[in-house]
């Protein structure tokens, strides 16, 4: 979040504030969307620690993860004339995996 909140301050206009919000309510409702997730598995004992993961939270696969996140990141900070398209493409891209994840609790948790 930082990045994207100084590289549109240092060069700022009003598409790129909006895009910007865009972007940082899609990392928000993305978090808070596997967050409840992972809780609702947790407390039908259907989470990670059921299936003998090592990590204490169950989180679906999505479109965009780490080593997406990192590309991303990384062209927001070497192509900043292509930040508005980078940022819009990427609040895209993070509303789908809230998608493809309320998809996966429908599917799994009847």
């Amino acid at each position: 979040m930082v990045p994207q909140i100084g590289l549109v301050l240092g060069n700022p206009s009003e598409a790129k504030y909006i895009s910007l919000a865009c972007l940082l309510g899609s990392y928000f409702v993305n978090a808070a969307s596997w967050m409840y997730l992972a809780a609702i598995l947790e407390k039908r004992s259907a989470g990670a620690q059921s299936r003998g993961e090592l990590t204490t939270i169950a989180m679906p696969s999505g479109l965009i993860e780490g080593t997406e996140t990192i590309l991303f990141f990384s062209l927001f900070l070497m192509c900043t004339e292509w930040l508005l398209s980078l940022m819009n493409l990427m609040a895209v891209l993070v509303a789908y995996n809230i998608v493809q994840r309320m998809y996966w609790a429908h599917a799994h948790l009847k």
